[in-house]
């Protein structure tokens, strides 16, 4: 029997999302798990995208719920000025720690920039 893998993923906008959803699908479900997903707190469809992408083996196994959906703060919105988008990053990385110490996921999935960034540094800090 193999052992399970944490894997937390972290959802950017549109297509980044999309990606990283095409990704997950491919994986061994029973290997990664339980699954992490982190999205921004302003991200209205993530959540639900990436519920509607678990649906299909929640009702296929009628287990326990082996995942979650996490939401962080943006480092930056769209249009905020660099200057500003300081303070947000160290917010957003704080809230970070918070999750990935929380959640303590083995593996983490990105690919998105803005979201990403703060769970990268969190990560790295808590190796």
């Amino acid at each position: 029997m193999v052992t399970p893998t944490k894997l937390m993923v972290v959802l950017g906008s549109g297509g980044h999302t999309a990606e990283m959803l095409a990704l997950t699908r491919q994986l061994d479900k029973s290997r990664f798990q339980p699954r992490c997903y982190v999205v921004a707190a302003t991200d209205a469809l993530g959540p639900a995208k990436a519920a509607a992408s678990e649906q299909v083996e929640d009702d296929a196994e009628h287990s326990v719920r082996k995942w979650s959906v996490r939401s962080l703060p943006r480092s930056r919105e769209v249009g905020q000025s660099y200057v500003t988008s300081v303070w947000s990053t160290f917010k957003a990385t704080g809230a970070a720690i918070k999750v990935v110490w929380q959640e303590t996921p083995q593996v983490v999935l990105v690919n998105g920039p803005g979201t990403c960034i703060p769970i990268c540094v969190a990560a790295s800090l808590l190796r």
